[in-house]
C-alpha cells in the first residue's frame, strides 16, 4: 500500500498544548524535537480535505504525562518538543460527517508505541480509516468490588452491547471474548509478526460466549437504540451478596459456566449464552476481564460459519509466536470479523499491554483503581429523535468515560433500553 506524504509542508503553525509541562520539567529534563508524519493511504487521500480536527496524543510510558498537538485542519507533518523518554504516540483525525451515509469514513486512527526520544527523532503513523460499527460495547463493568468481609468478589461483571445504528441488527453468530495476555503479562504484546506488528487475528482466551442462531441469521434481533446486558451471573448482587455491587437481575443473558466451575450458581429465569469453547489454559473461576486488564472483542462470524464447528477445527488455533516453551493453543478470531474491541488495561502504567491493532482500538482505557465498583461507559455523541448515538472513533482513550457508576440496561437519557423479549 502506498502513502502520500508532503514533507515540505510548512509546519510552524502547529498548536502544541503541553498538559503537564512547567519550569521544573525544563530544569530536570532535556527536550528534543520529534517530527510526526501522518500517512493516509493514497487511495483515501481525498479525505484530507474533510478533516475538521486533528489530535495527536503523546504519552510518556514512565510518568503517564500527556502532551497534545491539535488543529482544526489536516497537516502531513507535526512537530513536538518533549522531554527525553519512551512514548506512546497516537493520532485521531476526525472528519466532517456525511449525514446521508452510515458507511462513510468517520475518522483516521494511527499509533506508534515505545518510541524512544533521546535525541531529535522522526516517527511515521500509518493511519487507518474508521467506519462506524452498528454493534458496539456501550458499557463494560470489570473492576469488580470487595464484599463486606473484604474478600474479592468477581461474580458481578457484565458487558452491554448496543445497536448504535439506524437499522435493526442481528446478534446471530456474534461472540464475546477476551484476548490472551493481561496487564501483568510480558510487555509489549507477544502476538506479533516478524515486523513487530500485532497480528490481524486475535487469540481468544478462557470462556468464549456466543449467540448460536437457528440458521436464519435473524434469531437475535436488536433494534436501533436498544441493548443487551450480558452478565456473568444474573442476580441482584447488592441484596444477595455484596451491597457495594450492582443489580443484574434484569440482565438479558448470563454466562453459565457450571460445566467448568461447579460453584457457579445459575439463574434459570435468565437465558444462558452458549459457551462456544474454553480456549487456552486459564483456570479462572469467573468470566470476562481481570482487573489487571486485557482486551475485549465483539466479533460477528459470517452466516455460513457455524461457531462450534469453527471452534472444533484445530486449524483455527495457534500458539504464541516466536516461542517454544508455551505450547498452549488459542482459538484465533480474524480481525475482519471484529465489530468492536476495547484495550482495557491495568492501573499500573508500567504493565499496560495493548493487544488490538489501531484500526480496532487506537487507544486504551482503565479505571483509576481495582475493586472500586466502577465501569467504563461510552461517551454520547448525539441524540437523534430520542435515540442516543454513542461516540465511536475506534479509540477507547477518546470514546470512553472511566470510573462510572454502573447503569446496565439504561441509556444516557435514563431510558431503559434492554427491555427486549428474552428467549
Amino acid at each position: 500500500m502506498k502513502y502520500s506524504v508532503i514533507t515540505s509542508l510548512i509546519i510552524f503553525t502547529s498548536l502544541l498544548l503541553f498538559s503537564s509541562c512547567n519550569k521544573e520539567d525544563i530544569k530536570i529534563a532535556r527536550y528534543y524535537s520529534v517530527n510526526i508524519s501522518l500517512l493516509i493511504p493514497e487511495e483515501e487521500a481525498e479525505y484530507k480535505e474533510k478533516v475538521e480536527q486533528t489530535t495527536i496524543e503523546i504519552v510518556n510510558q514512565q510518568t503517564s504525562h500527556k502532551y497534545e498537538l491539535t488543529g482544526e485542519y489536516y497537516q502531513d507533518v507535526w512537530v513536538a518538543e518533549i522531554p527525553s523518554g519512551e512514548y506512546n504516540i497516537s493520532a485521531i483525525l476526525k472528519l466532517k460527517e456525511d449525514e446521508n451515509s452510515e458507511e462513510s469514513i468517520l475518522s483516521f486512527n494511527g499509533k506508534a508505541n515505545s518510541v524512544g526520544v533521546y535525541s531529535d527523532n522522526k516517527v511515521s503513523l500509518a493511519l487507518k480509516s474508521v467506519k462506524p460499527s452498528p454493534l458496539i460495547f456501550k458499557e463494560i463493568y470489570y473492576s469488580m468490588t470487595k464484599a463486606t468481609t473484604g474478600d474479592q468478589y468477581t461474580n458481578d461483571q457484565f458487558y452491554e452491547i448496543y445497536n448504535n445504528s439506524k437499522t435493526t441488527q442481528y446478534l446471530d453468530n456474534c461472540i464475546l471474548a477476551r484476548t490472551q495476555g493481561a496487564g501483568s503479562a510480558v510487555i509489549p504484546c507477544r502476538w506479533i509478526d516478524a515486523n513487530g506488528e500485532i497480528l490481524m487475528e486475535y487469540p481468544a482466551d478462557s470462556y468464549i460466549a456466543g449467540f448460536v442462531g437457528d440458521g436464519s441469521g435473524k434469531k437475535f434481533p436488536l433494534e436501533p437504540g436498544k441493548s443487551v446486558v450480558i452478565a456473568y451471573q444474573a442476580k441482584d448482587h447488592r441484596s444477595q451478596i455484596n451491597p457495594n455491587s450492582v443489580d443484574l437481575s434484569n440482565a438479558n443473558y448470563e454466562v453459565n459456566i457450571s460445566d467448568y466451575v461447579t460453584s457457579y450458581a445459575n439463574n434459570p429465569a435468565v437465558p444462558d449464552m452458549s459457551i462456544i469453547t474454553k480456549s487456552g489454559d486459564m483456570t479462572i473461576t469467573f468470566w470476562m476481564l481481570p482487573y489487571s486488564g486485557t482486551s475485549a472483542i465483539l466479533a460477528k462470524f459470517p452466516d455460513n460459519i457455524k461457531l462450534k464447528e469453527y471452534a472444533a477445527d484445530m486449524a483455527n488455533y495457534k500458539t504464541i509466536p516466536f516461542q517454544t516453551v508455551n505450547t498452549t493453543l488459542y482459538l484465533m478470531v480474524p480481525q475482519d470479523y471484529v465489530m468492536d474491541g476495547v484495550n482495557v488495561v491495568g492501573v499500573d502504567p508500567a504493565k499496560r499491554q495493548v493487544q488490538l491493532r489501531a484500526e480496532v482500538d487506537a487507544g486504551m482505557v482503565t479505571n483509576s483503581a481495582v475493586y472500586n465498583g466502577k465501569s467504563i461507559k461510552r461517551k454520547v455523541k448525539s441524540v437523534v429523535n430520542g435515540r442516543v448515538v454513542y461516540q465511536d472513533t475506534n479509540n477507547s482513550s477518546n470514546d470512553f468515560l472511566t470510573d462510572q457508576t454502573p447503569t446496565p440496561g439504561v441509556d444516557a437519557n435514563g431510558n431503559i433500553i434492554n427491555n427486549i423479549d428474552k428467549e
